[in-house]
């Protein structure tokens, strides 16, 4: 049995950092698809509502875009949950999951409607 230590009453220590760097590597992860999902985004949602239709005569940002969006959505709910602690990470699963479920009705929905 090991001697009772003062900084810890319960007896046992406190866990390692576990996973740091692959909470780093994930966090990198999601930030590389982070940018390219909020300008492609930007783009998206500025065609879809401009009412110049020289902005986008062909509607390729709009066809193009929406594809990269479901694409980059799909990596960052798959990355950046890992970048949480475990404890976080069910739930910011289920919430991620639920958001690019309304992205997608919702990309899908202005895309047929465009």
């Amino acid at each position: 049995m090991t001697e009772f230590d003062p900084r810890y009453p319960d007896g046992r220590p406190p866990e390692p950092a576990r996973w740091a760097a692959g909470r780093i590597v994930a966090l990198v992860i999601s930030g590389v698809a982070a940018v390219p999902f909020l300008l492609v985004g930007q783009t998206v949602v500025s065609s879809y509502l401009s009412t110049d239709p020289m902005t986008d005569p062909h509607g390729y940002s709009r066809i193009v875009g929406t594809v990269a969006l479901l694409v980059l959505g799909f990596v960052l709910v798959c990355s950046l949950p890992f970048a949480l602690p475990q404890r976080l990470r069910a739930g910011a699963f289920s919430i991620a999951g639920v958001a690019l479920l309304v992205m997608v009705a919702a990309l899908l929905i202005a895309l047929s409607n465009g």
